[in-house]
């Protein structure tokens, strides 16, 4: 029979069907920025998804070629940029969110709080990118 005091270390120490904005609500940023999700994208989009930029704003001859080349590759978005993030961001929440899909496979897939750090950040829409 469990001591008393491991019994109640154990029932604190789960938080139940709690999601982990309801568990620990300030674990990130209420307002979380582009510099705060960027490094989540680098890490876990971007070596798929790269060289097809949709942001429309770079008239730079070698990166228009890199788009050009990465596109004929493949019809993945790019997701190197925030608008470019933001401009996918309704395919991003389906596959990452909504059907786990995204990171497929074998991939990791994202922790609660990379998860809650997206969330909250594509809460704030276009503006959010900083």
């Amino acid at each position: 029979m469990f001591p008393a005091s491991i019994t109640m270390l154990l029932t604190a120490c789960g938080s139940g069907d709690l999601t982990l904005n309801e568990a620990d609500p300030d674990i990130v940023a209420q307002k979380p920025t582009w510099t705060q999700v960027e490094p989540i994208f680098q890490r876990e989009c971007v070596p798929c998804h790269a060289g097809t930029d949709e942001t429309g704003d770079d008239d730079d001859d070698d990166a228009r070629d890199k788009r050009l080349l990465a596109a004929a590759s493949s019809n993945d978005p790019g997701l190197e940029s925030c608008r470019s993030v933001m401009n996918n961001s309704e395919d991003i929440i389906s596959e990452v969110f909504r059907n786990n899909t995204m990171p497929p496979g074998a991939w990791p897939r994202l922790t609660s709080k990379e998860r809650l750090t997206i969330e909250r950040w594509m809460a704030t829409g276009q503006a959010a990118c900083d």
